[in-house]
């Protein structure tokens, strides 16, 4: 089941096939497409399917997923497709999807990037009086960093080292200012220690993380 935005038009293609040879094969007539939502039995939008131009057994539709034709975010939809192929008449769902605000591309388009981040935070720090609009000091700039590499971007563990009951003591810490600084360990923004000591339950009582 994918996540697809109010208001987007979505396209879907489908096949049809001889029931006795499985080739691919046009339909007796032209198909049809009923899309539901949740449980309710009664077709909420009943779209057009067209046959693609000059390939055989190729179809498509358009789903307008808008308000006016009365999609809702939150909600789950089943597109159903009946068709008739040498008399064989059959039904199937081709696909199946949720109404977000959002569409995943526009999830990974999304610039997550250390400088997004930093720019982001910067505006609440002057919105809420914290820094001045002129930006950050050396100071704070090198805390937010710090701050942005212990979220865990681009950041890795090295030299850990665990007890008899492979419980790990100790460890370092490294954050770095891009993924390709992390990959190739160059430009470290800070390091710091990790120790961690267990109870007789091989349970963690403490856990310390000191920047060197």
């Amino acid at each position: 089941m994918g996540i697809r935005k109010l208001e987007d038009t979505i396209t879907l293609d489908f096949t049809t096939h001889n029931p006795f040879t499985g080739a691919v094969q046009d339909t007796d007539s032209i198909p049809t497409c009923k899309i539901f939502e949740d449980d309710n039995d009664s077709a909420i939008l009943i779209p057009t399917v067209t046959k693609r131009v000059g390939e055989t057994g190729n179809y498509r539709i358009s789903i307008e997923a808008t308000v006016a034709n009365g999609f809702e975010i939150g909600k789950s939809y089943n597109v159903i497709i009946s068709a008739t192929v040498n008399t064989i008449s059959a039904k199937s769902r081709i696909d199946s999807f949720v109404l977000d605000s959002k569409r995943i591309s526009d999830l990974n388009d999304a610039d997550v990037s250390n400088l997004a981040l930093e720019n982001t935070v910067q505006e609440i720090l002057v919105s809420i009086g914290e820094i001045s609009t002129g930006g950050l000091t050396t100071e704070q700039d090198a805390m937010l960093r710090r701050a942005l590499g212990l979220g865990q971007e681009n950041y890795r563990i090295f030299s850990p080292v665990y007890d008899a009951n492979g419980n790990m003591t100790t460890a370092t810490i490294k954050i770095y200012p891009s993924a390709s600084d992390c990959e190739a360990d160059t430009n470290v923004t800070a390091t710091y220690t990790v120790t961690s000591t267990y109870d007789s339950n091989h349970r963690m009582s403490t856990y310390k993380v000191k920047k060197i």
